[in-house]
C-alpha cells in the first residue's frame, strides 16, 4: 500500500472547511501525502480512475455529498478496483448508515469528530498491522452481537453463524476491536501465521470482502 511517497490519499467530503483542515492536517506527517480532494462523490470516482494505479493508496470518503454520495461512489470504486481500500468518514451513528457502507465494500469507519492525533494513529496503524479502522460505537455493536451469540450457544440455543468455530468467533472479536494480526496472537498465544489463517478461513466461510464486512454479517439487520 505505502511506497516511498507515503501513503497517498484522496479525500472526498462536501464540507470545504472540513476537508481543507484534514488536507491540512494530514499535510504535517512526512510519511503521508494527500493527493487530491474532492466535493463530491463522482469527481472521486473519476479522480481515482485518473490515478491508479499508481499514484493512490487509499480514499477517505463522506458519505452525504452532492452529484453521487459516499455509499454509491465507494461502491462503484471498489467494483472496478477491489485492491484500492475506501474508509467512510462519518459523524452518523446510525445503523443504516454503517450497514450501507460496509455493503458498499468500505473497509472501516474514521469520525469526523476523533482527534487529529488519533485519526492519523489510526491511519498508520491500517497502514502498518492491517488494523480495522472501525469507531468505537460500530466496535461495540459488533462486539455485543457477538456476546449476545456466545450466550445463546452457551444455553443451546441456536447460533446465527454456525460455521465459525469458537477460535474464529474470537479473532473476529479482536477485529471489531481493531487489533491488528500481531496483537491478536499475543492476546490468544497463538502464532500470527495462525491469526492470518483464522483470518483467511473467516472471510470465506462468511463470503465476506474484508475484515469490516465479516464483522458486519454477524449483526442484527
Amino acid at each position: 500500500m505505502t511506497t516511498a511517497h507515503g501513503l497517498r490519499i484522496l479525500i472526498a467530503d462536501d464540507h470545504e472547511g472540513f476537508r481543507h483542515e484534514l488536507c491540512e492536517t494530514l499535510a504535517r506527517e512526512a510519511d503521508i501525502q494527500v493527493v487530491a480532494d474532492e466535493s463530491n462523490g463522482r469527481d472521486a470516482v473519476l479522480r481515482v480512475h485518473a490515478l491508479r494505479p499508481h499514484g493512490l493508496d487509499l480514499v477517505l470518503m463522506d458519505i452525504d455529498m452532492p452529484v453521487m454520495n459516499g455509499i454509491d461512489a465507494t461502491a462503484e470504486i471498489v467494483a472496478t478496483d477491489p485492491s484500492l481500500p475506501v474508509i467512510i468518514l462519518t459523524v452518523s451513528i446510525l445503523d443504516r448508515d454503517l450497514f450501507a457502507g460496509i455493503r458498499s465494500g468500505a473497509v472501516g469507519f474514521l469520525n469526523k469528530n476523533m482527534s487529529a492525533a488519533t485519526f492519523v494513529r489510526t491511519l498508520r496503524d491500517f497502514r502498518r498491522n492491517g488494523s480495522l479502522p472501525m469507531s468505537r460505537i460500530m466496535a461495540g455493536k459488533a462486539l455485543a452481537h457477538l456476546q449476545h451469540m456466545q450466550a445463546r450457544q452457551a444455553t443451546g440455543q441456536p447460533s446465527t453463524d454456525p460455521s465459525l468455530t469458537w477460535r474464529e468467533r474470537e479473532v473476529l472479536k479482536q477485529i471489531a476491536r481493531g487489533a491488528h494480526d500481531r496483537e491478536i496472537a499475543a492476546a490468544m498465544v497463538v502464532a500470527e501465521t495462525t491469526v492470518k489463517t483464522h483470518v483467511r478461513n473467516i472471510l470465506r466461510k462468511l463470503g465476506a470482502r474484508n475484515r469490516a464486512e465479516a464483522a458486519a454479517r454477524l449483526w442484527p439487520q
